[in-house]
């Protein structure tokens, strides 16, 4: 049995190693999500950077955290809704249902949500491991706005 771990190990290792790997940074980042037929748009405010993205009539933001020369070690997407009908129970009932984005009532901004979603990049990583946390942002993004009239459904669009 513990043969068959070591072998395993070791050809989990070959894989990775033989797999190429691109740094985490926000020009990477961009770079890949321009490939994705999405809309980035680099934005450097001092020594931090982030994303702005224009997606099917949505602008998300993507920030980075921890950031190195070798990459960085977090990144949190972001989007903001305002709409008349937004409220506190609105927001509490998604918090309630539903998994991986978290979203926030602004108080204080009658109207006003914000949805996020963290995630931890695996280091040395080929770039496309990030679409799984891309596709999962993109599509419960969409249901949230959904969710806070913000877009109609598909089947009522129609």
């Amino acid at each position: 049995m513990h043969m068959f771990r070591l072998a395993a190990v070791v050809a989990a290792l070959s894989l990775s190693a033989g797999a190429a790997s691109a740094q985490v940074t926000p020009q990477a980042v961009s770079d890949w999500l321009s490939g994705r037929a999405l809309t980035p748009e680099l934005v450097t405010e001092g020594e931090e950077s982030f994303i702005r993205v224009q997606d099917e009539g949505l602008t998300w933001l993507l920030f980075f955290y921890g950031c190195e020369a070798q990459g960085c070690d977090s990144l949190q997407f972001g989007a903001g809704f305002t709409n008349d009908s937004i409220t506190q129970d609105m927001v509490n009932a998604w918090n309630r249902d539903r998994r991986f984005l978290k979203a926030y009532f602004e108080a204080g901004e009658e109207g006003s949500a914000i949805v996020q979603y963290d995630m931890i990049p695996t280091a040395g990583a080929p770039m496309d491991h990030l679409s799984d946390h891309v596709d999962l942002w993109r599509g419960t993004l969409a249901d949230f706005a959904v969710h806070v009239g913000y877009l109609q459904a598909a089947a009522e669009a129609e």
